[in-house]
């Protein structure tokens, strides 16, 4: 008896393309799999799921025996799936001065053009005439599996609250380009880079200026994440990003400029470096805990449009959206999570942080700020809506006393298509 053991290569490559994508991307994104090559489980694995992440479509392979010995045929199947989505939100996230409330709405067009394309756009209104809207659009280079991405949103505020007699406003217009390469494409395991140019042009007029001041910041940027499951411990899902940004800020008013120069002295050039990381880890089904560190630091004085704020229900959620921000930072959260049920999680937190104001301190006064707060959340989800509800107390960072502060309240409520 003879036992004649060989490795598997493929036979026919056959693309089933019942979507409106083009057979050219295809052809691109399953390019590293070619006849007569060995079968390999990974090649296979990060092409399909390469594959899958062309917006609008749903692919899936089939291996079956091959017209020779030791010969696989490869059948993948296309179809189109969630051309359009969109969502619809209500929630008090701003800030006293331009609007608690906020209602927002977004709109994905995936696919449209049948080249693997996606078009966003997105708007939002607050409560005091505070408005943003952003238009993005990328698609394949078809170099590589790399993308290229514009973007274009605008800002208008107005202040109200305690400061409206200042007849505060202005707007912020941004635009941006985008080149975003995978470079780790696998079932438990990511990571990307991508390289962005954003031109960002601010006008702040009012009472209290005198005329419109016209600031721009043009901005460079890398940014390398990835994430995966199991990768610092077991039952546990991991994210993480860094982004390191350099670039210039000017201020296209000469009175003004030259006040800058002599108080926060935030014109020039510029870098930073931003770092994102967070895990989740279970103990059991039902029972586990969210950790996540967000940290900032720059080489010198930032415009407001740069700086890491501390408050907010993104940051210690004891404070307000509006609540104190600096050049350097940190902002930690801690959470334990209790699924009550499938769509219901209840969950109790902790979230600190602390400030530089300034990198180069001018005005006198304590230039570090820190805050605290511990909290509960609950919130309610399903696949087509979410309720979120969240109550955090400020206590003094470092001790156990709770300070004397109502506790804050955020509430959050979306509908998704």
């Amino acid at each position: 008896m003879t036992i004649e053991i060989s490795e598997g290569k493929y036979g026919e490559i056959t693309i089933n393309n019942k979507s409106k994508l083009k057979n050219s991307v295809i052809e691109n994104s399953i390019r590293s799999i070619k006849s007569n090559e060995i079968i390999e489980s990974k090649k296979l694995e990060s092409t399909l799921i390469r594959l899958n992440q062309i917006p609008g479509i749903d692919a899936k392979s089939t291996l079956q025996p091959g017209a020779e010995n030791g010969q696989a045929d490869l059948i993948i199947d296309i179809k189109d799936e969630n051309a359009i989505n969109g969502d619809l939100s209500i929630d008090n996230f701003g800030n006293k001065d331009t609007g608690t409330y906020k209602v927002a709405g977004s709109v994905v067009l995936r696919n449209p053009s049948g080249i693997g394309d996606q078009l966003n756009l997105r708007a939002m209104a607050s409560n005091l005439e505070n408005q943003y809207q952003r238009i993005a659009y990328q698609l394949p280079t078809n170099i590589g599996d790399s993308k290229i991405g514009f973007s274009y949103s605008s800002i208008q505020y107005k202040v109200g609250g305690a400061s409206k007699d200042l007849n505060l406003s202005g707007n912020v217009n941004s635009q941006s380009i985008f080149l975003q390469q995978p470079i780790i494409s696998q079932v438990d395991k990511y990571a990307d880079l991508q390289i962005q140019y954003e031109d960002r042009v601010i006008k702040d007029k009012g009472d209290y200026y005198g005329s419109t001041i016209k600031k721009q910041i043009n901005v460079l940027s890398m940014t390398f994440s990835g994430g995966g499951v199991g990768i610092m411990s077991d039952r546990s899902v991991s994210n993480f990003s860094a982004t390191y940004s350099t670039g210039r800020a000017a201020v296209h008013n000469p009175d003004w400029d030259a006040f800058y120069q002599t108080s926060r002295r935030f014109q020039g050039v510029f870098s930073k470096l931003v770092i994102n990381a967070n895990q989740t880890k279970w103990f059991t089904n039902k029972l586990s805990i969210f950790g996540q560190v967000y940290a900032q630091w720059a080489d010198k004085n930032l415009d407001s449009s740069e700086k890491i704020g501390l408050g907010g229900p993104y940051g210690v959620r004891a404070y307000s959206a509006s609540d104190d921000s600096g050049d350097i930072g940190f902002i930690t959260n801690i959470e334990l999570r209790h699924a009550m049920m499938p769509q219901t999680q209840i969950s109790a937190f902790y979230d600190y942080g602390k400030i530089r104001l300034n990198k180069n301190g001018w005005g006198g006064g304590n230039p570090f700020i820190q805050r605290a707060a511990m909290g509960a959340a609950l919130e309610w989800s399903s696949k087509h809506g979410s309720i979120k509800l969240i109550s955090a107390l400020p206590i003094s960072p470092g001790r156990s006393t709770l300070a004397k502060k109502a506790p804050s309240v955020w509430i959050q409520t979306s509908y998704s298509f």
